[in-house]
């Protein structure tokens, strides 16, 4: 005869708020990409490569993405500063 038990536990774990931040804009906009506002439009800006060279490409985003990824720099900003 076989009893199952269920159970649950707490652990103790440490989150690096800066890590969290960085991942969640890059989940976004992706790695290296960055966003600009340019002639009341809203752009991601990313680097191109073609076997040696690379260039700066970019793509229209919503104001609603551009205002998250900089809301989101502001705090990392912020945290990368009072992390010293």
């Amino acid at each position: 005869m076989n009893m199952q038990v269920y159970g649950s536990f707490t652990q103790q774990v440490i989150i690096d708020p800066i890590s969290v931040i960085e991942k969640l804009i890059a989940r976004e906009i992706g790695d290296g990409s960055w966003v600009f506002k340019e002639n009341d439009k809203y752009y991601r800006g990313f680097e191109v490569g073609y076997g040696g060279h690379t260039w700066d490409d970019s793509e229209e985003i919503s104001e609603e993405l551009y205002n998250y990824i900089t809301s989101l720099k502001i705090v990392l900003n912020h945290l990368k500063e009072n992390d010293k």
